[in-house]
């Protein structure tokens, strides 16, 4: 995450609006993650990090979140010893801090496929990045609450050292997204049972018009084990 990023979607009104709700945090995101730094390796990352990140393409993107860690989150105490909120359901969300994050990207003509409106592949492919971008909300949550001493459940997932990988996706296009113009993809986990994650999608814009929905599966792998 750049101060610029953070600086450009803070002048636009709405933006701003939603990024400086109580117990909202900005963090960085997956699609500004260089997942190769010593460039050794098959590349990784590299659509969003690289090709897509240019001034005709998507320049700015950002990532937030309702802070589970924050006083100032509806439902959470302030108590560091607390361990969080249970689920609303059986539905296995407990074992996540953060069960909602947004991903807002600023799009350009550059990612059009027709008639001025950006690809269905490519809102496609962001609604698989929103996704993504829930593990790595997780893992940076789930590392400040263990060094601030917070007390966590024992079956909570860790993202910093457990596998991921898309199992399938499921798409609906409502209404073309007109660029240029901004985006905000929000994830939501709606059920975690055994290895399989299930997660939707809701892509929206300035005063909540609803572009796309979509979602996915996603499965989990135990983190890999170093060899002797």
């Amino acid at each position: 995450m750049s101060a610029e990023d953070v600086r450009y979607f803070k002048s636009i009104p709405w933006c701003a609006e939603l990024l400086e709700q109580p117990g909202v945090r900005i963090c960085a995101t997956i699609s500004r993650l260089d997942l190769n730094p010593n460039k050794g390796g098959p590349s990784n990352n590299t659509l969003f990090v690289r090709t897509l990140n240019t001034e005709d393409a998507i320049p700015h993107c950002i990532g937030f979140y309702r802070d589970p860690l924050s006083p100032e989150t509806p439902g959470l105490a302030s108590d560091p010893n607390v361990q969080g909120p249970a689920s609303s359901a059986d539905d296995g969300t407990s074992r996540v801090l953060v069960r909602s994050s947004s991903i807002m990207f600023d799009l350009r003509p550059g990612v059009n496929g027709s008639n001025g409106t950006a690809h269905g592949g490519l809102i496609t492919s962001l609604i698989d990045e929103a996704m993504g971008n829930m593990f790595l909300a997780n893992a940076e949550a789930r590392e400040r609450a263990t060094a601030s001493g917070r007390a966590l459940p024992p079956d909570l997932l860790d993202f910093r050292v457990e596998r991921v990988i898309t199992a399938g996706m499921d798409v609906r296009l409502k209404k073309p997204l007109i660029t240029p113009g901004i985006a905000v993809l929000t994830a939501h986990f709606v059920q975690i049972k055994d290895r399989k994650m299930v997660m939707t999608v809701e892509v929206t814009g300035e005063q909540g018009v609803t572009f796309a929905t979509g979602g996915g599966t996603w499965l989990l792998f135990p983190p890999k084990k170093n060899k002797l």
